[in-house]
């Protein structure tokens, strides 16, 4: 019983419907995904023209190579953080005891964003020795 549920509610997917005509939001669906892919077809022309006259291909391989450069950063302060915070969490959010000590701290430091901590963080690294 349950396989016959199972292939009266995907058959739309798997394209078994037969005789069943396209729906107004079928329609405008197709029209949505042709326009937007003419817009970006459009874009890609105009950026590669403009690469092509304006910039030169080293800069754009230089662009991507630096935000290859970010994106490695990111993932890897992403990862370090998740391993050292994520298990604080569990350890706090497991015993009740624990949270009551530590969310006084924690609803005092959500009120700063992170961006305050920035100048405070970087100034060691700019003193020079």
């Amino acid at each position: 019983m349950l396989r016959a549920l199972a292939r009266q509610r995907f058959a739309p997917l798997r394209g078994e419907v037969s005789g069943a005509r396209p729906s107004s939001s079928t329609i405008v669906d197709l029209l949505w995904f042709i326009a937007v892919v003419v817009a970006a077809t459009f874009a890609a022309w105009k950026m590669i023209d403009f690469v092509a006259a304006e910039v030169g291909w080293d800069d754009v391989l230089e662009a991507v190579k630096l935000g290859l450069f970010t994106l490695t950063r990111v993932v890897v302060l992403i990862a370090i953080a998740s391993l050292i915070w994520v298990p604080i969490g569990v350890e706090v959010g497991l015993r009740p005891k624990l949270a009551e000590k530590v969310q006084p701290l924690a609803q005092f430091l959500a009120a700063f964003p992170p961006t305050c901590c920035f100048p405070c963080l970087s100034w060691p690294l700019s003193v020079s020795t």
